[in-house]
């Protein structure tokens, strides 16, 4: 919590992002350390931070030390927590339930707070601590994948690859952004796979002709690594 404090003391606007909430279950009666994370969330949500042991317990070279009153205004100004999650098996569950039948419907799943609720993957008393008029973030269209495949670089090593991605090929549905890490990792062991090759190739030319002059690459008696 003190580093929450920390960026609510400097900065004039913190994000605190609170992922995978739908994995998330508040139990104070199991393990100790399960507890206490439990209880950290509780009192970051409700705006319950230990102002004064902060202030006791940290220096603020180069600046003055602010007030406890001034921090916790901050606190109520400065920090905007925002919790997300996937909950898969509730958007798996409403497509299944909308393709039984005779009239089948082929209309988007529609997935709500509702819904959320029901599912029991979040209690109560956390999904309630959060602004009801819930985001719902679908997967990306064709130009974002376009997009994102040029912004993570992905693109760029799949053409040194000589590699050719189609974006509709992409199938977010499966591990949603995990795909693009997968499809990175593939790409970089090519890359590393190549390059290997190309240095064994190297070595064994020069082994098999020590004396003769290259320019290909470092002496075979030079350092390597």
């Amino acid at each position: 919590m003190y580093q929450i404090l920390d960026r609510v003391v400097t900065f004039p606007r913190v994000v605190l992002h609170i992922d995978e909430l739908d994995k998330f279950q508040i139990n104070f009666g199991s393990q100790e350390w399960s507890a206490s994370i439990a209880s950290d969330l509780w009192n970051i949500l409700d705006g319950r931070f230990p102002v004064t042991e902060y202030l006791r317990d940290t220096e603020f070279p180069g600046r003055e030390k602010p007030c406890e009153e001034s921090v916790t205004g901050w606190i109520r100004s400065r920090l905007w927590i925002v919790g997300s999650g996937t909950w898969q098996s509730v958007f798996q569950e409403t497509r299944t339930r909308k393709s039984i039948g005779f009239n089948l419907c082929h209309t988007e799943a529609t997935v709500d707070g509702d819904l959320i609720a029901q599912s029991e993957l979040i209690s109560p008393e956390l999904l309630h601590r959060f602004n009801s008029d819930m985001i719902f973030l679908g997967y990306p269209n064709r130009e974002e994948t376009i997009r994102l495949l040029k912004s993570t670089g992905i693109d760029s090593l799949a053409a040194e690859m000589n590699q050719s991605i189609d974006p509709a090929t992409i199938d977010w549905t499966k591990g949603g952004f995990r795909v693009l890490e997968a499809l990175a990792t593939r790409l970089v062991l090519m890359r590393d796979r190549r390059h290997q090759a190309q240095f064994a190739d190297r070595i064994a030319r020069r082994l098999n002709a020590p004396h003769e002059l290259r320019d290909d690459g470092p002496a075979i008696d030079s350092p390597i690594f």
